[in-house]
């Protein structure tokens, strides 16, 4: 199984022994090391609780050996299910970009720790990519602005959100003809609606669903009502920001 495999060929940074890398990677670990434990607290603040299982981070040294331990070739950071982040050399992947990508990441680690394979692979894609686009200020959605979005949103170009997910269904970005960085960004968007018309159901939301709360559920006791009326107050909200 490609999450088992060993990492005995990873060294231990000095700087933080919470990161691992291939020889090769010394410059990607000195950044993620210097960006960890702000990353951490970001995520722990955004997403309400500590990290429960001390954190992991691996940093390959080429796209072929981060495939090998992720199985992609094209993301920039994976979070396994083996609860390890692994972090992509590629060459979108510079200085300035690894610090998003691993905040990301961390978002999705955060919310893995707590629940159990299937709990965690229930949870609709767009809440967990746009969660962790929103917790990470952009992470994963680098190449298309809110305004670009707004606009792909309104003319009726846009992901669907739905209360569930299994193998069987189609909530990705292919499905609704996005590019990934405008799936991304659009559910990041929908994500920052619901905290900003509700900050205290957001928090209770973001707590059941890292409780284990069926997904649909937890939706409808915190914002005391189902997910489509949210979803045509937000399309309603960019329309009228567009009319300002």
């Amino acid at each position: 199984m490609i999450a088992m495999r060993s990492t005995e060929g990873f060294l231990a940074s000095q700087e933080d022994p919470r990161v691992f890398y291939e020889p090769g990677a010394e410059n990607s670990a000195h950044v993620i090391s210097s960006a960890l434990p702000s990353s951490i607290e970001r995520v722990e603040e955004a997403q309400y609780g500590v990290f429960v299982i001390p954190v992991k981070v691996y940093i390959c040294a080429t796209v072929k050996s981060y495939a090998r331990f992720t199985g992609q070739e094209k993301s920039g950071g994976d979070t396994t299910v083996a609860k390890k982040i692994f972090i992509s050399p590629k060459p979108e992947n510079t200085s300035q970009r690894l610090p998003f990508v691993l905040t990301h990441e961390l978002s999705h680690l955060h919310l893995g720790q707590r629940l159990n394979l299937y709990q965690f692979t229930g949870r609709p894609t767009w809440f967990t990519e746009g969660l962790a686009v929103f917790v990470s200020g952009g992470g994963g959605a680098e190449s298309v602005s809110e305004a670009e979005a707004a606009r792909s949103i309104l003319a009726g170009q846009h992901l669907d959100p739905n209360d569930s997910h299994t193998v069987f269904s189609h909530d990705t970005a292919s499905h609704f003809d996005l590019q990934p960085h405008m799936f991304y960004r659009q559910a990041a968007m929908f994500i920052a609606y619901l905290k900003e018309k509700n900050p205290d159901g957001f928090r209770l939301f973001i707590s059941d669903v890292e409780k284990g709360k069926l997904f649909k559920t937890a939706v409808e006791d915190s914002f005391r009502t189902d997910l489509n009326s949210i979803w045509h107050g937000f399309v309603n909200s960019l329309s009228k920001d567009q009319k300002k």
